[in-house]
């Protein structure tokens, strides 16, 4: 199943994955994981996703309006 996925995306996208099994996971919606069996779907990887995302728009924010703002420098 792995090949079948990932060999039609690397082409449509011209990029060599390589961990194909991520590349799977990432696309793998829970409910056709319940449905034919298999162990991952994406969902793992959207919170960690979201954790770091959510890490550089806040230290982005912090450099902001403590730095910019107030006219201090880092040390």
């Amino acid at each position: 199943m792995i090949e079948v996925v990932a060999e039609p995306m690397e082409k449509i996208l011209n990029y060599k994955f390589n961990n194909k099994n991520l590349l799977v996971e990432s696309l793998t919606h829970r409910s056709f994981k319940d449905a034919n069996n298999l162990s991952l779907c994406y969902e793992k990887l959207e919170v960690l996703g979201d954790a770091i995302l959510d890490y550089i728009i806040n230290s982005n924010v912090i450099d902001f309006t403590i730095f910019d703002r107030y006219n201090i420098s880092e040390r």
